[in-house]
């Protein structure tokens, strides 16, 4: 039997203006969406999840940070209340299905609504205003997950495309190589991360339609994660499909 790895810690930051920790802990005791905190938890009195947090001071170098992984969606003055904020709440959990991601899009809409400004996974170097995170949490099914945890890149190299964040969802990452415009790179992307989702993440059947060149197709074959060194939070244990084209 194939040993799979153990899902990974996720890491989310919020960054507010709150005053201090206290501030932040009644406010959601008040809000009675059944989410508290303690002084090492953030716990739902429901489902019984459990987030480890850290709370962190003022951070001078974090709004930077939000700017680059936030790609142009975080609105200036949004990014102008994340240079002056006071605390960042960290939360971390392992999540073992769709369900308990789901569930963590919860805990961090819940800080949203109690004055955070904005989610950055940290382990996937990928940052969200609130109205997208808001969004993506309340949409149906299992497609938004993709979108919500795993960022798409354009890699330095001519014609490659990767992404980063599918460990999070204890699944493969993808790497395309192929002469593709952005868009249609993202396109062809977001198809085969849902089918990995969809699928088993061992054996990939690209058995749907996704844009090729001409007289060329698809081939996949499944490596260890070139792009990240084992000890970086955006390694992904579950490797990383390479997507290429080949001549039919």
């Amino acid at each position: 039997m194939t040993h799979l790895p153990e899902p990974i810690d996720i890491v989310l930051a919020i960054p507010g203006q709150w005053p201090d920790f206290d501030t932040l802990q009644v406010a959601l005791a008040e809000a009675k969406n059944d989410f508290i905190l303690t002084d090492a938890e953030m716990l739902h009195m429901v489902n019984d999840q459990a987030y480890a947090i850290s709370w962190e001071t003022h951070e001078p170098a974090l709004a930077a940070t939000f700017e680059t992984t936030g790609k142009g969606l975080i609105r200036p003055d949004i990014m102008a209340r994340i240079e002056a904020h006071t605390f960042t709440l960290y939360l971390a959990r392992a999540c073992d299905d769709a369900e308990e991601l789901q569930q963590m899009m919860e805990a961090a809409a819940a800080i949203l609504e109690q004055g955070g400004l904005a989610v950055k996974l940290e382990t996937a170097g990928l940052a969200h205003p609130p109205a997208t995170w808001f969004k993506l949490t309340r949409r149906k099914g299992t497609d938004k997950l993709v979108e919500a945890f795993v960022q798409l890149v354009r890699a330095s190299q001519p014609n490659t495309f990767y992404s980063c964040g599918m460990h999070q969802l204890s699944l493969p990452d993808l790497c395309v190589e192929a002469p593709l415009e952005a868009e249609q790179a993202v396109m062809v992307m977001q198809r085969v991360l849902i089918a990995v989702q969809e699928q088993s993440p061992q054996k990939l059947q690209l058995n749907f339609d996704i844009p090729c060149p001409s007289g060329q197709k698809w081939a996949a074959t499944l490596a260890k994660d070139a792009f990240f060194e084992a000890d970086d939070l955006f390694h992904n244990p579950w490797g990383r499909y390479l997507l290429q084209t080949v001549a039919k």
